[in-house]
């Protein structure tokens, strides 16, 4: 896929209607369930902001991440025409996808920075063709395009300040949240035949991707899981400065979203950090019970 390049003139603000934003919704409560959760508690004009950036990046991953998606070549194509597609709403133009409708309308209403969200297509291509990093400082850049985009998109609608100084730590937010994530699927990535693990670091404790593939949960995969899961520790903790500065509900929710996404890290080290038997799931109850506490205690966990 191309480099970002100029959209075209805007013929008229892009338009979307209750049901092209409504399919974003569904998709987030779907897919995102534990960020579909906490967005509930931004204002309505800012929830339909944040599901249509939500439905605009699930569509392509689940391209990408669902078993039996097709080929790595039918993969490029649907990522392209996404793109292509994408281009013409961002100018205006009329286009079949309801999601597209919904986000294009919120990048204008918005003014989200357009080179954003061609660097998460172009992440979501190099699931296409890279199947491990060699270390964490090339899985950063993934991230970039990645996570970090979707941060960068969801800043401007939530109000987020633009110093520097916030913008980075809401990259440290966006890191751990997909290194949670990361820690979480390593089971489902290696059926896709994907690692995010870094190479050097499996090496540091032992542990290679054949040791992965195996499953068990040995004490050499239990000190990695801990280096790990401490990273993803301190990033949310540096995140947190950044949050304090986003204003009234907005501010709330992205804490709760914290919270409960470090809560997936609880729930791995639980499980004596057994992420193969089953997929690890933060129980409901325990979800709205931390919802209530970053609510009503302040953002503190």
């Amino acid at each position: 896929m191309s480099e970002p390049a100029p959209i075209d003139s805007v013929t008229a603000p892009p338009q979307a209607d209750d049901s092209d934003h409504e399919v974003c919704r569904l998709l987030h409560k779907e897919y995102g369930t534990s960020y579909y959760l906490s967005s509930r508690l931004f204002e309505p004009e800012i929830r339909k902001g944040v599901d249509a950036i939500y439905g605009f990046v699930r569509v392509p991953d689940n391209w990408v991440d669902l078993p039996g998606a097709g080929s790595s070549v039918q993969t490029f194509e649907k990522l392209w025409t996404w793109q292509v597609k994408m281009r013409s709403a961002l100018a205006g133009k009329e286009v079949d996808e309801p999601v597209l409708r919904a986000f294009a309308e919120t990048v204008h209403k918005f003014n989200i920075p357009h080179d954003e969200p061609f660097l998460f297509l172009e992440a979501m291509n190099m699931d296409r063709r890279v199947d491990q990093y060699d270390n964490y400082e090339q899985l950063k850049s993934y991230m970039r395009g990645s996570a970090v985009a979707v941060g960068n998109m969801m800043c401007p609608v939530i109000g987020a300040p633009t110093d520097q100084d916030t913008l980075d730590r809401a990259r440290c937010l966006s890191e751990a949240m997909q290194m949670t994530n990361f820690l979480r699927d390593i089971k489902e990535d290696l059926s896709l035949g994907r690692v995010y693990m870094p190479a050097d670091e499996l090496d540091q404790f032992g542990l290679s991707k054949a040791d992965l593939e195996k499953g068990s949960v040995t004490d050499r995969f239990r000190r990695f899981m801990e280096f790990q899961i401490a990273r993803c520790r301190e990033l949310y903790r540096e995140s947190e400065p950044g949050i304090a500065r986003i204003p009234g509900r907005q501010g709330k929710a992205v804490f709760c979203a914290r919270v409960l996404y470090a809560e997936i890290l609880t729930e791995i080290e639980d499980r004596d950090f057994d992420i193969f038997t089953e997929r690890v799931r933060v129980p409901r109850s325990r979800k709205f019970a931390k919802v209530l506490q970053a609510m009503f205690e302040g953002r503190q966990v």
